[in-house]
């Protein structure tokens, strides 16, 4: 992960499998959170911003955060504006990836949204 970041970082972890990332900065963390996704061992690491009085739960899961690809969108709706009421249908926009914020890819726009656990994933708008 550290190489795939570069950024500096520490991880401290928790008997209940969690592992905790600490940052030196936002904008490290907003660059890992917009990077992604990301895996260990073969499985997916789920990134989130720890909530004041956070307990570690592994029940904690209501909403989780997923990457949406928006293929073939008119290059003048990559515009916050726009993909975020695009990614609404979905769920809760986040961010977009960066690749998308500097139109570096321009095959499909990339959006981190926050969907509730126990619905069903929306597979196309």
């Amino acid at each position: 992960m550290g190489a795939e970041w570069k950024v500096p970082y520490k991880i401290f972890s928790h008997d209940s499998g969690w592992l905790v990332f600490k940052f030196e900065s936002e904008e490290h963390r907003q660059h890992v959170l917009s990077g992604g996704p990301y895996s260990i061992y073969g499985r997916t690491l789920m990134l989130t911003m720890l909530l004041k009085c956070f307990e570690f739960d592994k029940n904690v899961f209501r909403f989780i955060s997923v990457w949406i690809r928006l293929p073939g969108l008119p290059l003048d709706l990559w515009n916050s504006k726009s993909l975020s009421a695009i990614a609404l249908a979905v769920g809760k926009p986040i961010v977009t990836d960066m690749l998308t914020r500097q139109r570096e890819r321009v095959s499909f726009a990339r959006v981190l949204v926050e969907v509730p656990t126990p619905e069903k994933l929306v597979h196309s708008v």
